[in-house]
C-alpha cells in the first residue's frame, strides 16, 4: 500500500475508539455522579466529538479523491457518519443531565449510560473485524445481535422507569427531567444498534 493511501479501517477504528472512550466516560460520570465535576468530564466528551468529526471530515476528503476505496463510498460514508452521531448522543446525553440540574442520579439512569458504554464497546470490537469481513461475518452477526439485546434491555429499563415515574412522582418538574434523560439515553442505544445494522449491510454488500 503507497504511504499516502488513506486508511479507511484504520480511521475507522480510531473513530470508534473515540466513541468507546466518551460512552465510557458519561457511563462512570452517572455511576459516580458529581455535579461539580461537569466541567470537566463534559470537556473530555466534547474533545472526543471533536477528534471524531475531525476523521470524519479527513475521510469525506479521501473518499472524494480516491478512484478505488476498499468499499463503496455510501458504505464508509455510512459507517463515519454513524459513529459521530454516537459519539455526539453521548456528549448531549451528559450535557442534557448537567443542564438540567439534578442533584443525584437514579440507578436506572446510569444502567442506561453502562449499557450504552457495553454498546460502544461492541461498536470497537465490529470495526476492527471490517477489514477481515470476508472471514469473520458470523462474529460479526454476533457482536451485533449483542448490541440488539442490549437495546431491548435498556427498553425495558426506560419503560418500567416511566411506569415508576407516573405512578410515583408527585413533582411535575421532576417528571419532566427524568423523562427528558430517560428519552435521550435510549436514544443512544437506538443508534447504537442502528449502527450495528449498518456494519451488516455494509458488510452484505462488500463481502
Amino acid at each position: 500500500m503507497p504511504k499516502d493511501k488513506y486508511d479507511y479501517f484504520h480511521n475507522l477504528e480510531a473513530q470508534a475508539a473515540c466513541l468507546s472512550r466518551a460512552a465510557n466516560a458519561l457511563a462512570d460520570a452517572l455511576r459516580n455522579y458529581d455535579f461539580l465535576r461537569h466541567p470537566e468530564v463534559l470537556n473530555l466528551l466534547r474533545e472526543e466529538l471533536r477528534q471524531s468529526r475531525f476523521i470524519r471530515r479527513a475521510m469525506t476528503e479521501a473518499l472524494i479523491a480516491d478512484f478505488l476505496p476498499p468499499m463503496e463510498r455510501a458504505d464508509l460514508m455510512d459507517l463515519t457518519v454513524g459513529l459521530d452521531r454516537l459519539t455526539a448522543s453521548a456528549e448531549h446525553a451528559l450535557r442534557q443531565v448537567y443542564s438540567l440540574q439534578v442533584p443525584e442520579v437514579p440507578d436506572a439512569v446510569s444502567d442506561l449510560a453502562g449499557h450504552f458504554a457495553r454498546q460502544a464497546d461492541c461498536v470497537a470490537k465490529l470495526l476492527g473485524l471490517l477489514p477481515h469481513r470476508k472471514k469473520v461475518t458470523e462474529d460479526m452477526l454476533l457482536l451485533t445481535r449483542e448490541m440488539g439485546d442490549i437495546e431491548e434491555a435498556c427498553d425495558e429499563i426506560v419503560t418500567g422507569s416511566q411506569q415508576t415515574l407516573f405512578s410515583h412522582e408527585p413533582n411535575t418538574r421532576s417528571l419532566l427531567v427524568w423523562t427528558v434523560i430517560l428519552e435521550q439515553l435510549v436514544t443512544c442505544t437506538d443508534l447504537g444498534n442502528r449502527f450495528a445494522f449498518t456494519v451488516e449491510a455494509a458488510v452484505m454488500k462488500n463481502i
